[in-house]
């Protein structure tokens, strides 16, 4: 009798654990919304309806995801500023895998540039071909501008297809600003962006992906930035940060302190987590 009990005991757990296992399998992707148009990026949220917004608590970020024939938006809003970790300097990275796994083959790299009025002409005339010089005097009223876009890269971090400077509704781009709910960031990612580099990472609406969001850590460039600045302030590489004060350009030449090495290395901690996403059909 007693091994009859068990034997009903033991297959009863079986069960529950056998129903918990695909109830985990069957977990639902999360849904893009169909853009109608294409999205202006402007780092304004006011065009996400509020109901496709998900939540990711580990990092207190909302995202959504739109998308139509040619691209995938992603929103992206910073509800703590503690969590923007060194996203200025480091940038912000967009993995896309069709193979839905948690693995890095190709990923979209965003970050601010600045490039000269000079390099800004050569991209346009590179692309579009010669212009005026009274287009270029134009171009040249200032001295550099800022440019918002992505570049491809893989697992390693090597650039595989390069940003144009010119633009077009083939270039990755995005905008971030802050607003009353976050830090908002928008980017645009050409759904054909990956297809020179392989047949296999095709994005196209109705497909189901795997995306992972990635920010935040030191770079190679910024650690040797930290080392040629304590060797020009006299300070001995101990191990422990040096107290270097970090500075930038701003858009009108001057430049501003952000921050030190030392806050730098404290708040430096790198952050990721991965989506399921399924993109819409018109």
């Amino acid at each position: 009798m007693k091994n009859k009990t068990f034997m009903k005991v033991f297959l009863l757990f079986i069960m529950i654990v056998a129903v918990s296992l695909i109830g985990f399998s069957k977990k639902e992707a999360f849904e893009s919304s169909w853009a109608a148009s294409s999205l202006k990026i402007d780092g304004i949220s006011q065009e996400w309806s509020a109901d496709s917004i998900g939540f990711e608590k580990k990092v207190k970020v909302d995202y959504a995801f739109m998308n139509n024939d040619e691209s995938l938006y992603v929103l992206f809003v910073f509800k703590d500023r503690k969590y923007l970790s060194t996203i200025r300097f480091t940038g912000f990275t967009i993995w896309l895998n069709t193979e839905g796994k948690k693995k890095k083959i190709y990923g979209i790299k965003f970050r601010e540039r600045k490039v000269s009025a000079d390099e800004l002409i050569a991209a346009i005339e590179k692309k579009e071909g010669p212009r005026s010089e009274a287009d270029k005097q134009q171009i040249k009223v200032n001295p550099f501008y800022f440019i918002y876009q992505g570049e491809v890269i893989d697992k390693k971090g090597k650039i595989l297809i390069e940003s144009s400077f010119a633009g077009g509704k083939n270039v990755p781009g995005f905008r971030s600003k802050p607003q009353k709910e976050g830090i908002v960031h928008e980017f645009k990612v050409p759904l054909k962006v990956l297809e020179q580099l392989s047949a296999d990472q095709v994005l196209e609406p109705g497909k189901t992906l795997k995306v992972g969001f990635e920010w935040g850590g030191l770079t190679k460039e910024l650690r040797d930035a930290r080392s040629k600045q304590q060797a020009a302030s006299g300070v001995k590489a101990s191990g422990r940060a040096a107290d270097v004060a970090i500075t930038e350009d701003v858009r009108d030449g001057s430049k501003r302190a952000l921050t030190s090495m030392a806050a730098m290395r404290r708040g430096a901690k790198k952050h990721s987590f991965w989506v399921d996403v399924k993109l819409a059909q018109k």
